[in-house]
């Protein structure tokens, strides 16, 4: 099965080849997959499309509005998150390279992959991953298994926003795109809403998720890139 990734810069005034001759400080990422049933149809409005939505959108406000953010910000679409078989199956570090050792998070895997075979100024300082935040019920909690200080940085500017109530912080971690680039050492923060009901399901479509929902959690991550970017990433 043939897998690709979707990655977009910010070109502005520079040259493309510039852009991408220089790191992203910032990874922003989501999956564009859905899961495959033979059963039913699965839409994935929430679980795969949300994710798109916002990014898209991230995309048109950060070049109009925040041209300086954009210019650090590199987008990616990953394909490949959810698994083949029933459930995402995801090794430690030990079994990183081991091609069946894993099933699902191949796109992100891959993606990691080819980062650490790269200096690793080349890398991105930090990797944002959004998923399933487009529910009528917003409930985003931040796994356990992210960056400390990103998490702390998140529910600072979800506050800020006036989100605070809509993104917490779980005890549990979760198998997300997140975890490749975690096991690489990169901090990582994964905005995602696991308490989703209609979860891998056939009720997975577009009534479930709300504008509301999409505008909050975009808001929070705009700002949580404001206060990485502009106030000091190391």
């Amino acid at each position: 099965m043939k897998m690709e990734n979707l990655r977009f810069r910010f070109l502005g005034s520079e040259r493309e080849d510039a852009v991408w001759g220089r790191p992203a400080k910032v990874l922003l990422g989501c999956h564009y997959d859905t899961k495959l049933y033979d059963e039913f149809e699965f839409v994935g409005a929430n679980d795969g499309g949300s994710g798109c939505g916002l990014l898209m959108e991230m995309a048109s406000v950060l070049a109009a509005k925040y041209p300086q953010l954009a210019r650090e910000v590199e987008l990616v679409f990953f394909d490949g998150e959810e698994a083949i078989g029933e459930d995402i199956i995801y090794p430690t570090t030990a079994g990183f390279d081991r091609q069946n050792a894993y099933d699902g998070l191949y796109g992100s895997h891959y993606y990691a992959r080819q980062l650490r075979m790269k200096p690793r100024t080349q890398w991105p300082q930090a990797v944002v991953i959004v998923d399933m935040i487009g529910d009528r019920n917003l409930n985003i909690e931040i796994p356990a298994n992210c960056n400390e200080r990103l998490i702390d940085l998140a529910l600072k500017s979800a506050n800020e926003v006036g989100a605070g109530k809509f993104v917490g912080r779980s005890r549990s971690g979760v198998t997300d795109d997140h975890v490749p680039f975690h096991l690489l050492g990169i901090p990582v923060v994964n905005f995602i809403d696991f308490d989703f009901e209609p979860w891998h399901t056939e009720g997975d479509v577009l009534s479930t998720i709300s504008s509301e929902s999409l505008e909050v959690s975009g808001a929070v991550v705009v700002r949580f890139l404001q206060n990485f970017l502009l106030q000091g990433s190391q």
